[in-house]
């Protein structure tokens, strides 16, 4: 089962009663459904986006070179897909 953040968000006790469902447990109404929990998480999430850049950024060069050794585009191995930046908004 593939939960959508945003439906979390929208609709979390539907949501929630959807996942119970699914994994066969009756469903039932948590303290502080639909409440922020660990909001800082977002911000790290930021800073590792921040960092993977720095390093990527800092390994360029030798990947370059790399390229031009092997004769491959090694671009595809470093960076991360179109599908996984899809999944980290």
């Amino acid at each position: 089962m593939v939960v959508i953040k945003e439906c979390l968000k929208d609709e979390p006790k539907v949501t929630f009663d959807t996942v119970c469902r699914f994994l066969g447990v009756e469903p039932f109404r948590p303290e502080g459904i639909g409440q922020a929990h660990n909001v800082t998480a977002q911000d790290s999430l930021a800073l590792g986006r921040s960092l993977a850049s720095d390093l990527l950024g800092a390994v360029e060069p030798s990947n370059r070179l790399l390229e031009r050794l092997i004769g491959c585009n090694v671009r595809y191995w470093v960076e991360p897909s179109p599908m996984m930046q899809l999944m980290s908004r």
